[in-house]
């Protein structure tokens, strides 16, 4: 199961597990924003993440656990905030969830913006065009920035992936506000 990182998502995710409730409720929600989504890697060797996986869990109860490969390198962009090495578990539970949402992109139906970088090394940009041509709805807009790095929502990059973000948003708020002054 993977758990969202941050202490409110965490505690929302545990509520949401308890109560059996759907957070947000439906129709609770304008609009979504997806920014570098992962729906493909582009590492080879992503490839490999579930058969080590399984092999790890076979080798511990074998009794053999000192020959497991947990974690994998990791060619962070920006290496003074990321990881330098992962957990493969975790490499399984990101493809189950791309598969997951891959499934389910047909089903939103609300006003979308999806961006990606064309020279992203670590998330094929060809994801971000297959979330943008799976999701459901008419009313969805694909950006694509011109940026080397996974992570576009840091330095210089920012202030077009915010501009395009802001304007999105003015668009989608600008119809909601004029549908109800009818």
């Amino acid at each position: 199961m993977l758990l969202p990182a941050h202490r409110d998502c965490r505690i929302l995710y545990r509520r949401c597990c308890r109560t059996g409730e759907r957070y947000p409720p439906p129709g609770s929600i304008s609009a979504v924003i997806s920014i570098s989504a992962p729906l493909r890697f582009k590492a080879f060797t992503a490839h490999f993440a579930e058969p080590v996986h399984y092999s790890n869990r076979l080798l511990q109860l074998l009794g053999l656990g000192k020959y497991r490969k947990t974690f994998v390198r990791n060619h962070a962009d920006n290496p003074h905030i990321n990881y330098l090495r992962c957990p493969v578990s975790s490499i399984v539970q990101i493809k189950r969830l791309m598969r997951s949402i891959r499934n389910g992109l047909p089903t939103i139906r609300i006003p979308s913006l999806v961006m990606h970088a064309d020279g992203d090394p670590k998330v094929d940009v060809r994801g971000g065009r297959e979330i943008y041509h799976r999701l459901g709805g008419i009313n969805k807009r694909y950006h694509e920035v011109s940026f080397h790095h996974h992570g576009i929502v840091r330095g210089e990059i920012t202030r077009e992936v915010f501009a395009e973000a802001m304007d999105f948003l003015a668009t989608v708020m600008g119809s909601c506000n004029s549908s109800l002054t009818r």
